[in-house]
């Protein structure tokens, strides 16, 4: 009974939201179905009316979202005239619905632009049930069991935790390993493995859950030899000694140069003073 309440609640904001966006002056938005399921074919349609009295040229920007974002997100432009008091009707949307569509609220948003000057915007609302859900599965690697320090440049011989993250419970994750060396190994995750070959590790990956859409997608990660430590030579040391001596050298040369001007006044203002 509470399932059945929350979802008139939702049908009710559905209608809410329509009522409230889509009835404008210039833009009507209508769909043949509140509810979707496989087998129904979502119809949106869109109503300009060209209330001014002279002839525009006329642009819809339409735009589909769902509620937790993972439909594919585009602005799809459609162009066209309408004399004064003109009315048009266009098929905005027209998608199948099969068991691969995700569940979920949608919402169709139309701005309208006359003469590239927008006058109107109107959302639609409407929900897809009974297909499969969507879920996420983000792969991490990391050189911790408990996934604390995250990396994708291991060491060689150095120990690979492999991990994901999920939006559900309990999904089913393997992957097949392909190698530097390309050999490959079937693994479910997490696990660990030893990177003990140099190069770029290929993992393909496969999430799935009843009731959800599965997840395929690629990562990499790389091992590389031992890092070596860099002593710094003599040579260098020697060259800061030879700049310091060179200075050192220069300030003498100049002192005697300084001792050797003084004396040689002294001399020449006593042989003035003879004279």
């Amino acid at each position: 009974m509470v399932v059945k309440g929350f979802y008139a609640i939702f049908i009710l904001m559905l209608f809410l939201i329509n009522l409230a966006y889509a009835q404008a002056p210039y833009l009507s938005l209508s769909a043949d179905k509140n509810v979707y399921s496989v087998g129904d074919r979502i119809l949106v349609y869109a109503e300009i009316h060209n209330v001014n009295d002279y002839k525009v040229d006329a642009m819809l920007q339409t735009l589909l979202t769902n509620e937790n974002k993972t439909y594919p997100a585009g602005i799809i432009p459609y162009e066209f005239s309408l004399d004064k008091n003109e009315k048009m009707e266009i098929l905005i949307y027209n998608i199948s619905i099969d068991e691969n569509f995700i569940s979920d609220k949608y919402i169709a948003d139309v701005i309208v632009l006359f003469d590239r000057v927008k006058v109107a915007r109107g959302a639609l609302a409407f929900e897809v049930a009974g297909t499969l859900k969507g879920m996420s599965a983000d792969i991490k690697f990391c050189k911790d069991n408990l996934c604390e320090n995250k990396s994708k440049i291991f060491l060689k011989n150095e120990n690979v935790y492999i991990d994901y993250d999920s939006d559900v419970l309990n999904p089913s994750v393997t992957a097949v390993l392909i190698f530097p060396d390309k050999t490959t190994k079937q693994i479910i995750l997490p696990t660990s493995i030893k990177a003990d070959q140099i190069g770029t590790y290929n993992l393909e990956v496969s999430a799935s859950k009843e009731g959800y859409r599965t997840i395929e997608k690629k990562e990499q990660f790389g091992a590389i030899e031992e890092d070596t430590n860099i002593e710094y030579s003599e040579p260098k040391a020697a060259n800061n000694a030879s700049l310091t001596n060179g200075v050192l050298y220069i300030l003498i040369g100049i002192i005697i140069i300084l001792i050797v001007f003084f004396i040689y006044k002294k001399k020449f203002s006593n042989k003035i003073r003879k004279i």
